[in-house]
């Protein structure tokens, strides 16, 4: 409902269910202060006519950063929460699949603030395959600290301009393969499936896979990729 009735504000008051994200900058001469309160309005009007109602106490206006979807958004662009990154680092070793599964369902959600993130976590991936037993080595320690140890220095991922070309370097391996989307703007990894082990192209699949990912890094105007 929200987002149908936002549709025709989505550059500027883009929606998630029912909350609302207007973001604004200086324009025209106006300052982004200036700016913020015209989209304020127009996002005002079409809810009024809509008989929609905000919440006033989960209302945060003119904020220099705000929480979207477990990460923090800003000019200076998109930073992982910090508490979804103590929760990490702050894990115990797994004793069994079901812990490794959750601690992973975590650090999946972050894994674009990860570098070779699928590389990374390929030695814990292969204790969760069917009909494996449960044997924490030193190699999967290993792995579970390198993660963790990525995370706690994530980096401030960039906002993309997709008005400017972008730059998307990738790799690949039989194991996996890593695609970042610089200034970054993304990092983005896969572990190499069993089809994909038998493609005669494999190192073709990191590019493919990046330029279809997601509509914001897809509408730039051209995206040369380097693979090797």
């Amino acid at each position: 409902m929200v987002s149908h009735v936002l549709r025709p504000l989505r550059a500027f008051a883009p929606s998630y269910f029912d909350d609302i994200f207007v973001h604004s900058r200086a324009e025209d001469g106006l300052s982004a202060v200036d700016v913020h309160l015209r989209h304020l309005r127009k996002v005002f009007e079409k809810m009024r006519e809509n008989k929609l109602y905000a919440n006033l106490k989960k209302c945060v206006f003119c904020a220099p950063e705000i929480p979207v979807l477990g990460c923090y958004v800003s000019k200076s662009g998109v930073r992982a929460d910090p508490e979804k990154i103590s929760s990490i680092c702050s894990w115990p070793t797994p004793k069994n699949q079901t812990e490794l599964r959750q601690w992973l369902g975590l650090a999946n959600y972050l894994h674009k603030y990860t570098k070779d993130y699928a590389g990374l976590i390929q030695p814990m991936s292969s204790l969760l395959k069917k009909d494996v037993a449960w044997n924490w080595r030193p190699e999967h320690q290993d792995a579970f600290d390198a993660v963790k140890k990525s995370l706690a220095s994530a980096p401030v991922l960039m906002l993309p301009d997709t008005s400017r070309p972008f730059h998307v370097a990738c790799n690949c391996s039989w194991t996996c393969y890593p695609t970042l989307h610089e200034c970054p703007t993304s990092q983005i990894a896969r572990r190499i499936s069993d089809s994909d082990a038998r493609r005669h192209d494999i190192s073709a699949a990191p590019v493919d896979r990046s330029t279809r990912r997601g509509n914001a890094h897809g509408a730039g105007k051209h995206k040369p990729g380097q693979s090797w």
